[in-house]
């Protein structure tokens, strides 16, 4: 593939139910455009509990709604930028996603190390083609499965395979 620069920022990272749709939102977007910004990396999270949760799950009263997403996407493009939909997954607990992981299994143990690694990209996969649909649907002109996964980055079978699926979903560019 060919190499490109992208001129960008991250835009809505820490954003909260309710902020994208905001005139403050659409105002902030507007100035990055007058920077000369070509591109809006559009990243929002949701959570999973610890590290070593295998469950990923929307927090309705947290996370930003796809209708938000959808309205981000669609001011960034009207300004005339591509976008990039990051979806991204953090720790409630604090601990950075970096270290997402089944270091130790003690206590009630279900299986080996790779069943729960197993049950942890079923959880991821159904979050990240949740929205490789929307940024289908949506135009994106690139998607990203992945940020700051060290520990999870490890296992590239399982990457191989979510990309694969994302790719029979989403026809734009995908970064890892």
């Amino acid at each position: 593939m060919e190499r490109f620069y992208a001129k960008g920022f991250t835009y809505g990272w820490c954003g909260e139910r309710g902020d994208y749709k905001s005139e403050e939102a659409f105002d902030s977007l507007k100035k990055l455009k007058e920077t000369g910004t070509e591109w809006a990396c559009i990243s929002f999270f949701t959570w999973q509990d610890t590290f070593c949760s295998t469950n990923i799950y929307f927090d309705y009263n947290f996370t930003v709604t796809d209708k938000e997403i959808e309205i981000a996407i669609k001011r960034a493009h009207d300004l005339g930028m591509k976008v990039c939909l990051k979806p991204v997954v953090n720790c409630k607990d604090g601990t950075w996603r970096a270290e997402i992981g089944f270091p130790n299994l003690t206590g009630h143990v279900i299986g080996t190390k790779e069943t729960y690694w197993d049950m942890w990209f079923k959880s991821y996969s159904g979050f990240i083609k949740h929205y490789a649909e929307i940024a289908e649907e949506c135009g994106c002109e690139m998607f990203c499965t992945g940020c700051e996964m060290n520990t999870a980055d490890t296992k590239e079978k399982h990457f191989r395979k979510l990309i694969s699926e994302v790719r029979e979903i989403y026809s734009g560019l995908i970064m890892h």
